[in-house]
């Protein structure tokens, strides 16, 4: 499927003018059919449409779902399948997402940290775009760590926790009752040895909320960490399960939550945090 990515991307393109175009209805409800017998429980709304078709085209084994698919899109227009709507539409969107992270990110002085903020903010905008949940927290996750770990090497966060410990050492409330942790940047930062006590880079430590307290902390930002651990949480927490199973953490904050939401006010808050992590190293 590899040699056919391209081609599958365009195919999505052109499924999204279609389920747009009136007279539709029957190919679209053929396709939903199909999708419903792999994904039950995850096709509540057509907006949800092109996220599961993404999925499916994604996932090894699928190849004969993928090949009815063009089928069925080649036969009833063959006319349009083989022109340069669908390549000047996908480009269109795409260089759209990346003059907007171009613009978002104009400030950032270090080059190849702006390079990669800008691919990862593109990629978040393209993701929201089609409502695919799971990738637009995995790339806002991607600069959120990316700033954190940038701005980490730029100071000396070591002496500023052996100054005041107690500082950076938190109980955070995420859902009351549910979900709560302690952070403690002393034991994450610090590890004791028969030599003595050894500072640990921020590379070689992987608890990102450690990470995102001692930025608020040297920023002032303690008060938008603690108001917005929810959603905070989210981004964590979607991102990891990406990523990695572990039965043992709580999946409290799950994607289905902001799947379902029936508007998009929530995602502002979302904007809002990247907002205060990128303007902290500008």
């Amino acid at each position: 499927m590899g040699q056919n990515k391209e081609e599958l991307g365009q195919l999505l393109a052109f499924i999204e003018i279609l389920v747009k175009q009136p007279g539709n209805e029957e190919f679209v409800a053929r396709l939903q059919d199909i999708i419903l017998k792999y994904y039950q429980n995850n096709i509540g709304e057509l907006t949800h449409f092109l996220s599961c078709v993404n999925t499916l085209v994604q996932q090894p084994g699928n190849d004969e779902f993928v090949t009815g698919l063009q089928s069925i899109v080649s036969k009833k227009y063959p006319q349009k399948v083989h022109n340069s709507e669908l390549d000047t539409y996908l480009k269109l969107q795409r260089d759209k997402c990346k003059r907007k992270a171009r613009k978002y990110y104009k400030d950032i002085s270090n080059a190849s940290l702006k390079t990669q903020l800008i691919e990862d903010h593109a990629k978040m905008l393209w993701y929201r775009s089609v409502d695919d949940v799971e990738n637009y927290f995995n790339y806002v996750n991607f600069q959120i760590e990316n700033i954190v770990n940038y701005y980490l090497s730029s100071i000396d966060f070591h002496s500023k926790i052996l100054a005041n410990p107690t500082d950076y050492i938190h109980h955070l409330v995420v859902t009351p009752g549910k979900y709560e942790l302690d952070i403690d940047c002393n034991k994450d930062f610090f590890k004791t040895t028969s030599s003595g006590i050894v500072r640990l880079p921020y590379n070689k430590v992987k608890t990102l909320w450690s990470k995102i307290w001692i930025w608020a902390v040297c920023t002032g930002n303690e008060h938008l960490v603690i108001s917005q651990a929810n959603n905070i949480a989210s981004i964590i927490t979607i991102r990891n399960s990406n990523n990695h199973r572990d039965s043992r953490i709580p999946n409290t904050i799950s994607a289905d939550y902001w799947k379902n939401l029936e508007d998009d006010s929530n995602y502002g808050f979302i904007l809002m945090i990247l907002k205060y992590f990128r303007n902290s190293i500008i």
